[in-house]
C-alpha cells in the first residue's frame, strides 16, 4: 500500500505521480512557506493563508549525503537540492533519478511523488521529491 511519508504536505493532481505540496503564505508581506508555518518569516504575521505551491523550480544549491542517519531508512547516499520554486516559495528535497555528485546548480526540475523506502508494515512510503526536466 502506499500511503504519503506524512500527512498534510502535498497532495496529488491529476494521474501517476503529479503532485502539489501545500504550503502557506503570508496576507501582509505574500511571501510563501514550506512547510506550512503559523507566522511568516519575513515580517511575523500569523495567520498566514494556505496555498499550493508551484511544481517547478530552479535548483540554487545541494548537498549529497552519504552517512547513516537515523531518521532517514532509504538509500544512501542521496542528494538533497534546494529549489526557488516557480511563483515564489523555496523548498529542500531529495533528487530522484540523478546520480552523479555533480548536480547542475541552476536546473529545472519538477516535482513528483516517489517512494522513500517501505516501512515495518510494508507499505511504501511516498514523499514529494525532485527530478531533472
Amino acid at each position: 500500500m502506499e500511503i504519503p511519508i506524512k500527512e498534510g504536505v502535498f497532495e496529488y493532481i491529476g494521474d501517476g505521480d503529479k503532485i502539489q505540496v501545500i504550503g502557506t503564505q503570508c496576507p501582509t508581506c505574500s511571501e510563501k512557506q514550506f512547510p506550512p508555518a503559523e507566522f511568516c518569516p519575513k515580517c511575523s504575521t500569523g495567520g498566514l493563508n494556505k496555498v499550493m505551491l508551484g511544481r517547478t523550480g530552479i535548483i540554487t544549491s545541494f548537498a549529497v549525503v552519504d552517512t547513516k542517519n537515523p531518521f532517514w531508512k532509504g538509500e544512501i547516499p542521496y542528494t538533497i537540492v534546494k529549489v526557488d520554486l516557480d511563483g515564489g516559495g523555496k523548498l529542500m528535497s531529495h533528487l530522484t533519478g540523478f546520480d552523479s555528485k555533480d548536480v547542475p546548480i541552476g536546473a529545472k526540475v519538477e516535482l513528483v511523488a516517489h517512494k522513500a523506502f517501505t516501512d515495518m508494515e510494508g507499505n511504501d512510503l511516498i514523499a514529494p521529491m525532485y527530478k531533472l526536466i
